[in-house]
């Protein structure tokens, strides 16, 4: 068990800070260890922060925790931030900030790059990536070739989500992107707008993370084993979801019981996810992130104090994530029979629902949904319901079209069983018309496409805002699935319109 003292948290700015900075210190034992370690060719004295994206994903948390691990340790506790890009030409933020820090997950596609101690950013303008993840990167050029077994399975893992995408449901990368999205209780009340609701600090989920991901290496370095005795495995995680049920400040939400009853149906029996979760590429490996390991690892790794008090912030993003999943479900049951053109108001939302006739000779004649909404803030993750019920309701054939009037972003999502060459027509038709709208994302080393197409996100605030509209949209698809427009659909001339009208 790694050693966690009052006195350590003391010395080091709290139990957040302190847990992070321990988190480093034993990964850099490792490394010591292992002779990976190498002089870092920077000056120290001016290395004041590290940088993330906004809503960092599960490599950069990784990619912070490996180059904390390579400075002395008066350094790991430099500063942590999560920051937007507001211009691709001249951010005078990311000017002012970069030059001090090492950078992760963001800025290599800027066409003016700030000044930065270490750029780690996989991303490409064409919407490749030149490496697997930006925690390859760090490993790549602030390590030796040869890294310890542990880091290198969790680096694998990692490399292969973030590339390829296949991560469990119940995987901690995927936990934190609804943490990202939902506001933590801080303060329950009898009247509800007393309630003092927010997100949780940049700080706290990467704490989160780095104890996770430290536990996991810890047991794979100590040849703890993590994927037999999922029996135990269970007990361990329906523990700790007990736990949080009987602490936690919802008992008395009018869909607590509903909500709580999935959660427990998900992750009391871990046979299922232990069997089931291989990585996307190398189809035999197990996933090791995923949140019943996680809970035994944290326990192993830090004591069940600890394990404890890590362990209820995820239930906390969970039970959330389900709470407002199985609200929004219910306030969008009437969509499914909505008539064509009227629109369905709702707390989280407008929403909208067109058929259009798909007939193919490699695919059964179907309708397929074009779901639209415009969510309000209470929405979190909001294209999951939609898909839900696209998948349910219409055997997923369709897409999801969000337009975000509060952020002013726009996404379209993939139905898991329409035609991947009608999506393809879709999304090159889109970025033909708009090329500095919509950013695509292709499998690495692949020229497919993802399954969602993106306008604006939080990490790049500078893309200018998409003209599509529900019936632009409703028109393209209409288009595109008639075979008489496949060949004009693509030419664009002087006289022709962006969008049809």
């Amino acid at each position: 068990m790694i050693e966690f003292t009052q006195k350590f948290q003391n010395e080091n700015g709290g139990f957040l800070h302190a847990i992070s900075k321990k988190s480093a210190l034993y990964i850099k034992d490792i490394l010591r260890k292992h002779h990976s370690l190498i002089r870092l060719k920077i000056d120290l004295k001016k290395l004041d922060r590290t940088i993330v994206h906004t809503h960092p994903h599960l490599d950069e948390y990784f990619a912070d925790l490996l180059f904390r691990s390579s400075l002395p340790e008066y350094k790991m506790g430099i500063d942590f931030m999560e920051m937007s890009v507001e211009s691709q030409v001249y951010d005078s933020t990311c000017h002012a900030y970069w030059p001090n820090a090492a950078v992760m997950g963001i800025g290599a596609t800027l066409k003016s790059k700030p000044n930065t101690m270490y750029l780690f950013d996989e991303h490409t303008n064409n919407g490749k990536s030149k490496e697997p993840s930006c925690s390859q990167l760090v490993a790549d050029q602030i390590f030796k070739k040869y890294l310890p077994k542990s880091i290198r399975t969790v680096l694998k893992e990692v490399n292969e989500i973030d590339s390829a995408g296949g991560a469990h449901a119940q995987h901690i990368g995927n936990i934190m992107k609804t943490a990202h999205q939902i506001r933590f209780m801080f303060k329950k009340t009898r009247l509800q707008h007393q309630n003092i609701q927010n997100w949780i600090p940049d700080q706290w989920k990467k704490a989160m993370m780095d104890a996770s991901i430290t536990a996991i290496i810890y047991c794979l370095e100590n040849n703890i084993e993590l994927e037999k005795n999922f029996q135990y495995r269970g007990k361990l995680t329906r523990e700790s979801m007990e736990h949080y049920f009987k602490y936690c400040p919802y008992r008395e939400d009018a869909l607590f019981n509903k909500s709580i009853q999935y959660m427990r149906a998900t992750y009391s029996n871990q046979a299922p996810s232990f069997l089931k979760a291989n990585l996307p590429l190398s189809k035999t490996i197990k996933q090791k992130l995923l949140l019943a390991q996680v809970c035994f690892a944290l326990e192993v790794c830090w004591g069940k104090t600890i394990s404890k008090a890590i362990m209820m912030n995820y239930w906390e993003v969970i039970y959330q994530g389900q709470a407002i999943f199985n609200q929004a479900i219910k306030e969008l049951n009437p969509l499914t029979t909505i008539k064509k053109e009227t629109i369905l108001h709702c707390k989280f939302g407008s929403f909208q629902k067109q058929e259009i006739p798909l007939k193919s000779k490699t695919t059964k004649n179907v309708n397929l949904w074009l779901l639209y909404g415009e969510p309000t803030p209470m929405l979190s993750m909001g294209n999951k319901p939609l898909n839900y019920k696209m998948n349910q309701e219409n055997d997923g054939y369709g897409f999801v079209f969000l337009n975000d009037l509060f952020s002013l972003k726009k996404a379209i999502f993939c139905g898991t069983k329409t035609p991947y060459n009608l999506w393809k027509k879709i999304v090159d038709h889109l970025c033909l018309n708009e090329p500095d709208c919509w950013h695509k994302t292709l499998t690495y080393k692949s020229d497919k496409y993802a399954s969602f197409l993106i306008n604006g996100n939080p990490s790049h605030r500078y893309v200018p805002q998409s003209n599509l509209e529900f019936k632009d949209f409703i028109a393209i698809v209409s288009k595109i699935t008639s075979k008489e427009q496949y060949g004009n659909l693509f030419l664009r001339n002087n006289n022709m319109k962006l969008y049809p009208r």
